[in-house]
């Protein structure tokens, strides 16, 4: 029913009036009438008079609506909402003003009854009551949770938590159990669950986990965090102190992507795109206990330092060869020959029964050919005479271009 069809009704019944506790003493400003008898001067009974009813309802609606939280969101939605009610009422005041007249014996001008600017002024006094409520809390209009009907605090306490009840579709106060569980469902129905210890912290199966997932952190009475499965993290991790990785002997870390190790002056890089492990200059790998073994490189030579016994290299073929690849330095093959080059060129290689030389054997002046008896058995001299120190025997023939001399007495 509209503010018209009241006032129609209220036209209609010309010649009643009422009374109720005046504006001063908390009612809504209707005074007595003498001539119609005693009427309950509260608000109740003064919502017999229909235009008290209609703005009486239409104030306690906007009140509820309000401070109740059912207009909801931030502040500029809530005035806005605000605003839509105001226009609402301010339609029906226009309304009240075309159809009202002093003659109504509701409104006699010698008699306090409730006028158009009381009601203004009231309401005028509630909407800026309202606007600094929800000014100040920047949304729902409730000044406290207390406040709205959908929240249960009878079994509140120190530390409550506020939890949603389905049955009574109500969000209640109640203790938290600090030793049980919590989960968190997302929409899916897929949950993050937090299961608990006792007050001791003794694990029972206590664990953080992802329902539809198999990973899961179990902590320890010690604090600890087990995870198993993987761990992925996005961002940067500061870790103060040990960490520690399969402590357990059955543990690993995986890295997908660059691995920077810093040390004091020098350090280390793993590069994931090229598969390089990069030791900068300085940098030093070392093997054994003491320094044993160490390679490193020093800004222009790389060195091989051996401190800890033999230097052993091993391997079915060895290749000794410039940087490229190009030339062989020297080969040596298991069970077969081990060959010297030169300029890439094979000179000198090893047989089963002695060497084998391509090319030219040059000896230093005055130097010797000998066996291991007689180490001076073949001598050149500078000038390139050849004296041996022994029998010489030939087999075959001797071509001499010049004299042959056969010193001594027997030429036998």
């Amino acid at each position: 029913m509209g503010i018209t069809d009241k006032i129609r009704q209220v036209k209609s019944k010309q010649g009643k009036s009422v009374k109720s506790t005046p504006a001063s003493e908390g009612g809504l400003g209707l005074s007595p009438d003498q001539n119609s008898g005693s009427i309950d001067d509260d608000i109740r009974k003064a919502k017999e008079n229909l235009l008290a009813e209609y703005w009486y309802d239409k104030y306690e609606k906007a009140a509820s609506a309000i401070i109740k939280g059912e207009i909801r969101g931030d502040v500029a939605d809530n005035f806005k909402k605000l605003q839509e009610k105001v226009d609402v009422i301010n339609e029906d005041v226009a309304l009240l003003e075309e159809e009202v007249s002093t003659d109504d014996p509701l409104t006699p001008l010698e008699k306090k009854f409730v006028t158009l600017d009381k009601l203004a002024e009231h309401y005028k006094l509630f909407l800026s009551r309202v606007q600094r409520q929800i000014a100040t809390i920047g949304g729902g209009g409730a000044v406290e949770l207390t406040d709205l009907d959908d929240v249960d605090d009878s079994n509140r306490s120190h530390k409550s938590i506020i939890m949603y009840n389905d049955v009574t579709g109500k969000y209640e106060a109640s203790d938290p159990d600090m030793n049980a569980g919590i989960s968190n469902e997302d929409h899916s129905g897929d949950e993050i669950i937090l299961n608990a210890t006792d007050s001791s912290g003794t694990d029972e199966g206590s664990s953080i986990r992802q329902e539809n997932k198999t990973a899961t952190a179990v902590p320890s009475p010690t604090g600890d965090i087990v995870h198993t499965g993987v761990l992925e993290t996005t961002g940067n991790a500061s870790i103060s102190g040990t960490l520690g990785v399969g402590t357990d002997g059955d543990g690993r870390t995986d890295f997908n992507g660059d691995v920077k190790f810093n040390g004091n002056t020098s350090g280390a890089l793993w590069d994931y795109s090229t598969n390089d492990l990069i030791l900068y200059d300085s940098t030093r790998l070392e093997f054994g206990s003491n320094k044993d073994f160490e390679i490193w490189h020093g800004g222009s030579h790389t060195f091989m330092k051996n401190s800890g016994g033999d230097l052993r290299i091993r391997g079915d073929v060895l290749k000794l060869a410039r940087e490229d690849g190009s030339e062989f330095y020297l080969v040596a093959n298991v069970n077969n020959e081990v060959t010297l080059y030169h300029n890439g060129n094979a000179k000198i290689a090893t047989t089963s029964s002695g060497i084998s030389v391509t090319g030219n054997v040059v000896i230093s002046n005055d130097g010797n050919i000998g066996s291991v008896g007689d180490t001076d058995s073949i001598a050149i001299d500078s000038s390139g005479n050849i004296t041996a120190s022994q029998n010489l025997t030939v087999t075959g023939e001797t071509t001499h271009n010049d004299d042959v001399k056969f010193p001594g007495a027997n030429y036998d």
